[in-house]
């Protein structure tokens, strides 16, 4: 007994047609809607490469602030040295031991005539006058109250 299995083909069976539309767009309708197709990718382009500069720069201030706060510590950590290498505690016993300096048995001092043409004495005080009214003439300033006929407070 033979069997006989009938295949049917793909022509012969009955399969929904689907059918485009193929007619051609118009002209007047084409050229607006490419242009605005291309704007619209345009436009996302420019949106994409603004919020990517936005994100590099968030980035790069992120790092440089880090920077410089690294600077800020290193800078402070700098003066706290000038500070240790300025005190006269420090000084007195780098000069006592490495320059093998000693401490003054007493102190000295000594006048010095001026050079000759010049005169020793002071010079007299800058005017501070306001619109010619002396500035220490009696006028109570406030919260100091003066004693008008010796000028003491």
């Amino acid at each position: 007994m033979i069997r006989t299995i009938a295949i049917a083909s793909a022509h012969t069976m009955a399969r929904p047609r689907i059918s485009l539309h193929t007619d051609v767009i118009s002209a007047q309708v084409a050229r607006p809607l490419l242009l605005f197709v291309l704007a619209g990718g345009l436009a996302s382009l420019l949106y994409i490469a603004q919020t990517s500069g936005v994100a590099t720069t968030g980035y790069d201030l992120q790092s440089l602030e880090g920077q410089r706060q690294l600077w800020l510590a290193r800078n402070e950590q700098a003066r706290a040295r000038v500070a240790v290498l300025e005190s006269l505690d420090r000084v007195e016993t780098e000069a006592m031991t490495r320059l093998q300096m000693v401490a003054p048995k007493g102190i000295i001092f000594v006048a010095v005539a001026g050079p000759t043409g010049v005169s020793s004495t002071p010079a007299p005080p800058p005017d501070r006058s306001i619109n010619g009214v002396p500035a220490h003439s009696g006028v109570e300033t406030a919260g100091a109250k003066t004693d008008r006929a010796s000028g003491a407070p």
